[in-house]
């Protein structure tokens, strides 16, 4: 029988897991489960604004059986190595962006999460925003020309 909910927990409490845990008390079929972060004050904030806990390490985290999945909202230097050890634990994972800096990175996460038979999705919300689908638009139309950067 399956679960009702999906049991998420973020790692890391910067600014963005805000987004991140109003979407997940938006969703029906989530439920936040708490949050790591080294900075326990902002960690405990977080917890207590989304109703989850405190973890006080990755490695609680990756433990806990009530969590079947993981956004990733660390610094960009820690994304590869807690998203292996999420995928390692049997999480499904979220992982922001950048989800690596190297294509080799990207390769080994794809390999742990077809060995660990669990998803593992980056965390891209600005391919939805309409001024983002109206460059793109824009861009493949042609009419702005070669494009030279971005």
């Amino acid at each position: 029988m399956a679960k009702e909910k999906v049991g998420v927990a973020l790692i890391g409490a910067g600014s963005i897991s805000e987004m991140h845990g109003r979407g997940l008390a938006a969703c029906s079929h989530a439920e936040y489960i708490g949050v790591f972060d080294p900075d326990t004050d902002r960690a405990k904030s977080n917890a207590e604004k989304f109703g989850g806990k405190l973890f006080e390490s990755v490695d609680q985290i990756l433990e806990d059986l009530s969590v079947d999945a993981v956004h990733v909202l660390s610094p960009h230097d820690f994304h590869v190595p807690h998203t292996l050890a999420c995928l390692e634990a049997g999480k499904h994972v979220l992982v922001e962006k950048p989800v690596a800096y190297q294509i080799a990175q990207i390769k080994k996460l794809q390999e742990a999460a077809t060995k660990a038979k669990r998803l593992c999705v980056p965390g891209h919300n600005y391919i939805h925003v309409p001024s983002i689908r109206r460059a793109k638009r824009l861009i493949d139309s042609g009419r702005l020309g070669d494009i030279y950067g971005f």
